[in-house]
């Protein structure tokens, strides 16, 4: 964008440009800087027209009447413009909206600077499957910055059409595969579009949430088989996994294998079921345990930064199912010792989460503290030879692009909840670590 103003007003139209960045959310001076002369046009559109937002529920805003408006006059000039495509219902509904594979191809034809694509909560459809077997050839398919897929299903609950959105983005920054659904069939490996995945998709960073393990329709199945088998191998540098504590699922071992060296941060998110009531009972904690026993993680040689999170279960009443939600609590904690375990001796930085600790009292923190996994967590980081940093991020909302803010001298700014959970759980839990000076306490 820098340049496009003109500098007759005496200013270099960078700066002029630098200025009209401070109005990005404010859509009325936009408009008025639109109005002042043709030079500042271009930038104030730049701003107005980043993103279009498509309803597939609400009349004027379907992704076909969009598609539409960009052959019009002024949507050719302003299409340029768009940077970042957002499809989601525009309210309430009884059952999700539906949008077209072959509609967003066609929005591609006339968005060409898009780079950013979310689809939240909508039922992913191919109207024409006709057209789309000429998919993975296409000549409107483009790099992304970042694809989010989120909440949504797909016809048939199949990863048939997530294969077939895929082709449209051969190349993407960073994939956000979130709550979505869709069943994997190994017939689907013979079909046009995986063998074109295989050798043609390339994501540098992905992330993985998937915490319904109440059917197998588990839709991250689809994207490890692809990444499993993708040659040459993704040059994936970040990788974010919430997954059930559940040993029959989790795949962590196998993403792990095809990373090794070009992996740079991981966040692994343990997420407890119903089922961990059982698994995490004594005579199966060897079965849990062994779940994230791996040798993969270890080799991961470039390795700067792992992330783990506390037990983030704000739905269920401890004071009411005490006994459960204590397994829980210890039944990820034990996860996160296995993985610090496992970590490459090279790890010099490693950040554990402990989100909405509004929502504790005193009872909480008290049975927290308790947790037996503890002491073998404070020894599992004092393994690490090259460890420099154990950054405890203390959140009372689940905002991870909030700005998080190192307290190097924390006392006297702590919350009289953040100060339970430093004193009672960290100082308590952790006492070798905090005598090291390793410890350092953040707030999100």
């Amino acid at each position: 964008m820098s340049g496009l103003m003109s500098s007759r007003s005496g200013f270099p139209g960078e700066i002029l440009d630098y200025i009209i960045d401070f109005l990005h959310w404010d859509v009325r001076s936009l408009k008025a800087c639109a109005l002042v002369c043709t030079a500042w046009t271009p930038s104030a559109r730049f701003h107005l027209f980043n993103t279009i937002t498509c309803h597939p529920d609400k009349p004027g805003r379907t992704v076909a009447q969009i598609a539409a408006w960009t052959s019009s006059e002024h949507g050719v000039q302003a299409s340029r413009y768009i940077t970042t495509l957002v499809v989601t219902p525009s309210g309430s509904y009884t059952s999700l909206p539906t949008v077209g594979v072959t509609e967003i191809a066609l929005l591609m034809t006339r968005m060409p600077n898009i780079r950013r694509v979310t689809l939240d909560h909508v039922s992913i459809h191919h109207f024409d499957i006709a057209r789309h077997t000429s998919l993975p050839g296409a000549s409107h398919t483009r790099p992304l910055i970042q694809l989010t897929i989120l909440r949504c299903e797909t016809l048939g609950d199949s990863f048939h059409i997530i294969g077939h959105l895929l082709c449209l983005y051969p190349q993407i920054d960073k994939l956000d595969f979130i709550h979505t659904s869709c069943l994997w069939d190994p017939t689907l490996e013979s079909t046009p579009w995986f063998t074109f995945l295989l050798t043609r998709l390339r994501v540098k960073e992905l992330c993985v949430r998937s915490v319904d393990i109440s059917t197998q329709d588990m839709g991250y199945m689809g994207l490890y088989r692809i990444f499993r088998r993708s040659n040459p191998p993704w040059p994936l540098r970040k990788l974010e996994l919430a997954v059930p504590l559940w040993p029959q699922t989790s795949h962590l071992a196998d993403f792990l294998e095809s990373c090794t060296t070009s992996l740079v941060d991981l966040e692994v998110n343990v997420i407890p079921t119903g089922h961990l009531i059982v698994e995490s009972r004594p005579e199966t904690t060897p079965a849990v345990q062994s779940q994230w026993q791996t040798r993969a993680l270890t080799n991961c040689h470039s390795l700067e930064v792992m992330r783990l999170a506390f037990f983030s279960e704000t739905s269920l009443d401890y004071h009411t199912y005490m006994a459960d939600t204590q397994a829980m609590f210890s039944g990820v904690l034990e996860a996160d010792v296995e993985l610090v375990l496992c970590a490459p001796p090279q790890l010099p930085t490693i950040v554990i989460s402990f989100p909405h600790i509004d929502l504790w009292d005193a009872a909480m923190i008290n049975f927290i503290r308790r947790l037996p996994a503890w002491p073998r967590l404070d020894e599992a980081l004092m393994r690490l030879p090259c460890l420099k940093s154990v950054d405890c991020i203390l959140s009372e909302r689940p905002d991870k692009e909030a700005r998080m803010e190192v307290l190097c001298n924390p006392e006297p700014l702590l919350t009289v909840v953040e100060e339970y959970v430093c004193g009672h759980i960290l100082v308590r839990g952790l006492p070798r670590a905090v005598a090291a000076g390793l410890v350092r306490i953040a707030r999100r």
